[in-house]
């Protein structure tokens, strides 16, 4: 009984460890997608806007390169529109939602 114990939690662990990122919300064998949660609307649509495509243009050149481990960088943006308000707590499980790569 001992040894499939150890059998099992050897297995489990070497499932763990030989693809980490396998498991993380937004990578996939192929990209690597990141949220980002700013103002497209509102008083502060500039700033928003000109962060957006900092970033964008930052992951443009990472996967001219080749990307991370070979992974392109995805940027999805969502507009918070600068209000947090008493939606934030809903925005958050939508955002997360959507930038989940796992099946539903």
């Amino acid at each position: 009984m001992f040894s499939l114990r150890l059998l099992v939690l050897a297995g489990t662990a070497l499932a763990l460890v030989s693809d980490p990122a396998a498991a993380a919300d937004g990578v996939t064998a192929t990209t690597v997608t990141v949220g980002q949660s700013a103002a497209f609307s509102g008083p502060a649509a500039e700033l928003g806007k000109d962060m957006r495509s900092g970033i964008q243009a930052y992951f443009d050149q990472v996967n001219r390169a080749g990307g991370v481990n070979g992974r392109k960088l995805i940027l999805k943006s969502l507009d918070d529109g600068y209000e947090p308000g008493p939606y934030y707590l809903f925005a958050v499980y939508r955002k997360r939602r959507a930038l989940s790569t796992r099946p539903r």
